[in-house]
This record gives structure tokens, sequence and C-alpha cells, in this order.
């Protein structure tokens, strides 16, 4: 009798657990264009290390092409353009407005010299 209630439950947690799961295309994955050398290693350690911030613009640019290329390569779900627009509103008419925040933008400190 046991074994027929496990048996069940085994077979019934299988069926629930096929319907309830999602099913998802994805975008198959590719091997990366980019073979890093030790310099490249270094750039990225660099960064890990210290912060992105500290980089110069040249290492920053190398790194942001990393990651491009690492985007490109991995894989990833595909997004279905009708479902979900994000970041674009429709008004009435069905046109779509691009949402853009503005960067706030960096002022410097006037100093306050008192001048008598």
């Amino acid at each position: 009798m046991f074994k027929k209630i496990m048996l069940v439950s085994v077979i019934l947690g299988l069926f629930s657990t096929g319907l309830m799961a999602k099913e998802s295309d994805f975008v198959e994955a590719k091997k990366p264009e980019l073979v890093l050398s030790k310099a490249d290693l270094s750039v990225l350690d660099k960064a890990l290390d210290k912060g992105v911030s500290k980089l110069s613009k040249k290492e920053k640019k190398l790194i942001e092409k990393f990651l491009k290329d690492y985007k490109d390569s991995v894989k990833k779900e595909k997004v279905d353009n009708k479902k979900g627009k994000i970041g674009k509103v429709e008004d009435k008419k069905g046109k779509e407005d691009k949402i853009v925040s503005p960067l706030p933008k960096k002022t410097k400190a006037k100093s306050k010299s008192s001048k008598k």
C-alpha cells in the first residue's frame, strides 16, 4: 500500500511540475569572437580590484568591448517585442515615444570668496 501511494505521488508530482513549468525559447549560445590575452586579463583584474571608475578611458573601452562580446555570445531567453515594450509609451494614435530620463549633470561647486 505504501509503495502504491509513493508511486502515485511521484507521478502526480512529475505531471504537475510539467504543467507549471514555463516553456521558454532561448537563443543558442555561440563561441565568443574575442580571445583574451594576458594584458586583457590584467585589465579585468585591475577593474575588479580598484573598480571600473578608476580605470583609464582606453581600459574602460576595452572592458566595454569584452562585455558586448560576452552579451552577444551567451545563451539568453528570446524577447517578444509584442508583449513588453520597456522604455516606450504608446499614445492613443499608436505612436511610440521613448522614455528618456536625463542624467544629472556634474556641476562644479563655486567657491564663496569673501571680497571686502
